[in-house]
């Protein structure tokens, strides 16, 4: 029994040791302290709780952990980060570095994003640009401010509900009074209305201006038709050369009515004895009658004289020269 307790306290020791070296081997590969790889630096402003041995996180997949925090001179905070010898090349001179989190309340972890594919690859111990995170503390900030405006638009809401349910404004009178919604409702009808006259006026409108610019009507042969518009032209003129002339006859016109009115006003002028002076009138019918009497009686001479035995020879005579 004596010689069996060292073999099984070195069986102990040895199997401890087994579990100790494993512990170690499996949080090495965890946080990838034992991996050969790049050191990158990144320099922040705050890094809000972001601790040693945290993971560094590229498109979503962990490429390296946090090896050293420290504060610089001027109060801001450099962090060195191990990248894995594997992850090496994807990272670009151009990617930049952010605090981001494991998750709402997890763990803070490094976030590296960008890079241009095009870009160099970031060189042992080069500095990455960094960006700005939200923190939780302004997250919470703004989640307040947003609770604030929530709840200032429902009580505004709820206030423009009231109103409504009480007939107050337009649309509580419009939602509480039937006349009104019936109003309303006939005015909607008449728009339709409307509009539906309108689109018929206004296809009526596009037919009738297709027809104008069709081939062969009037409309189309003035605008391309040189000729048609030069004759049009040329009509025009005459035309207006004629209503000229018109005017100049109707002021001749015009002018001879007046003389001839001036005339018959006159005593003096034969046309104005004529219609003005009755004796004169009387005298001249009278005269006219004479002669209507002297016509007919010089008529019946002659009748008398061709049928005198003396002249009848001479008549007939004259009767057969005109066949």
């Amino acid at each position: 029994m004596k010689n069996k307790r060292p073999v099984i306290v070195g069986v102990f020791v040895f199997a401890a040791l087994v579990i100790f070296v494993l512990g170690v081997m499996t949080l090495g590969g965890q946080k990838s302290i034992f991996n050969k790889g790049a050191s990158i630096n990144a320099v922040f402003d705050e890094v809000n709780g972001l601790q040693v041995g945290n993971n560094v996180w590229y498109a979503g997949v962990k490429v390296g952990t946090i090896t050293e925090i420290s504060l610089t001179k001027e109060g801001k905070v450099a962090v060195v980060m191990n990248i894995k010898e594997d992850a090496h090349p994807l990272i670009k001179k151009d990617t930049k570095a952010k605090v981001g989190a494991d998750g709402f309340i997890g763990n803070k972890i490094i976030v590296l994003s960008g890079g241009s594919p095009g870009a160099a690859m970031v060189e042992n111990g080069s500095t990455l640009l960094v960006e700005r995170a939200i923190s939780t503390d302004e997250m919470m900030a703004t989640l307040q401010d947003n609770n604030k405006n929530i709840l200032a638009i429902t009580t505004n809401f709820k206030a423009i509900s009231d109103q409504m349910v009480n007939g107050k404004g337009t649309i509580g009178k419009l939602l509480n009074d039937e006349q009104m919604f019936t109003d309303l409702q006939q005015a909607i009808v008449t728009i339709k209305g409307a509009a539906i006259n309108a689109q018929k006026l206004a296809a009526n409108v596009s037919d009738y201006t297709a027809k104008l610019t069709s081939k062969g009507s009037l409309a189309n042969d003035l605008v391309t038709d040189t000729v048609l518009f030069s004759r049009l032209r040329s009509t025009a003129r005459q035309v207006d050369l004629l209503s000229k002339n018109a005017g100049e006859v109707l002021a001749d016109l015009k002018e001879a009515s007046a003389t001839i009115n001036h005339s018959m006003a006159d005593k003096s002028t034969s046309i104005g004895l004529l219609l003005n002076d009755k004796e004169t009138a009387a005298d001249i019918k009278a005269t006219i009658k004479n002669l209507q009497a002297g016509t007919q009686k010089l008529d019946e001479n002659m009748e008398a004289l061709q049928h005198n035995f003396l002249l009848r020879g001479f008549f007939k005579k004259k009767e057969k020269d005109k066949y």
